[in-house]
């Protein structure tokens, strides 16, 4: 059974014409019953060309079929010897790549996609106004490679809209990664864990190009390094320094996890077809490759997974003799605010248990 064209639920904008909006119920690519196209260009989204007399539509639409075919953007399929026919089968025509730049999936996939209501907002400001912002390329080893526009390049090409180039230029295929990321921070309505990844991104890129790196041992000068990286980070994108290093934590586990268990996991997170929180992708980066693999195989498959244990740890600290504000810094520094909270509250029932009288004795 043949599906539903697209539908576009924007309100309808001066400089829409009939062939566009036919191209655009056409964009999945799939065959479409004549008659299907005809209903959908004529509800309340469609163009004004379409809000004529029913006879006149259905004039102007069959001309702007044959206008299309004729032009080689779409194919029709049945429906008579003319093809006007309702039980004609429109489909679109795949246009030609463009031959200046190559697609790389892995950067055509690399970030969470726009919404429908993003993309449909695109198009009809590309078909109004045109494509305003250049698409931006990388060239690598002489072969130049798209890292920047891929909507608009769809969009573009479909409706054989003019667009621009532009090059940027980075020194590795990571740089380029971390530049699409900070690039589409805030450009996008992005969802808090995309915004949590992004960030984390850029913090990893800003502390490797200081010369940090957390696995290994650090000396003081490292340190201080990390934690201005960290404030810098902060500063750039209005969240906290605790925020950033959270972020970064949450980025390495999901990279790690896309390691195992393929990209598109880290793509179904940002998205939030798998709900998995910051803390839990941090634990599920935790276990082997093998359970990993089928705990991620039971989140996609919806099924509720266990990802932490409750472990009794020991912890040891030097507090500075006499010095109570000092100890508190420790402990709120090595415990963090919410434990050292917990063992606040448990310092003062015990202090108010042994500061207490005895009761008397009855008689």
């Amino acid at each position: 059974m043949p599906s539903q064209p697209a539908v576009d639920h924007a309100p309808s904008r001066p400089g829409l014409t009939l062939k566009d909006a036919v191209l655009i119920a056409l964009k999945d690519g799939e065959g479409h019953p004549r008659a299907d196209v005809l209903a959908c260009l004529e509800g309340p989204a469609g163009p004004a060309p379409m809000r004529a007399a029913r006879a006149e539509r259905q004039t102007l639409f069959s001309r702007t079929v044959q206008e299309l075919q004729t032009d080689g953007r779409i194919t029709v399929a049945g429906g008579g010897p003319d093809g006007t026919g309702p039980d004609a089968v429109l489909r679109l025509v795949p246009p030609e790549p463009d031959d200046r730049f190559e697609i790389d999936p892995a950067f055509r996939d690399l970030l969470p996609p726009p919404s429908p209501g993003e993309v449909a907002d695109l198009e009809r400001q590309i078909l109004t106004e045109g494509c305003r912002d250049p698409l931006v390329t990388w060239t690598d080893a002489g072969r130049p490679f798209l890292i920047d526009g891929y909507t608009r390049l769809t969009i573009c090409r479909r409706h054989r809209r003019p667009y621009a180039l532009t090059t940027q230029e980075l020194p590795d295929r990571k740089a380029v990664v971390d530049w699409m990321w900070a690039h589409h921070y805030g450009r996008r309505n992005f969802t808090p864990e995309a915004q949590s990844y992004a960030r984390g991104r850029f913090f990893h890129a800003q502390r490797l190009g200081h010369g940090g790196d957390r696995r290994s041992g650090e000396s003081k000068g490292q340190r201080v390094t990390l934690k201005g990286s960290a404030e810098a980070v902060a500063a750039r994108f209005k969240v906290t320094r605790r925020t950033v290093f959270r972020d970064a934590a949450f980025a390495a586990a999901l990279d790690r996890i896309a390691a195992v268990c393929g990209p598109a996991v880290r793509t179904k997170v940002l998205c939030r077809a798998l709900l998995l929180t910051r803390g839990r992708a941090v634990l599920l980066a935790q276990k082997d490759e093998a359970q990993m693999r089928r705990l991620v195989a039971d989140l996609l498959a919806g099924k509720k997974v266990t990802l932490s244990t409750v472990v009794q740890t020991t912890v040891r600290l030097a507090l500075p003799r006499g010095k109570p504000a000092e100890q508190a810094e420790v402990l709120i520094e090595r415990l963090g605010p919410k434990a050292a909270g917990r063992l606040s509250d448990a310092l003062a029932g015990q202090l108010h248990r042994r500061r207490r009288p005895p009761q008397a004795q009855d008689d």
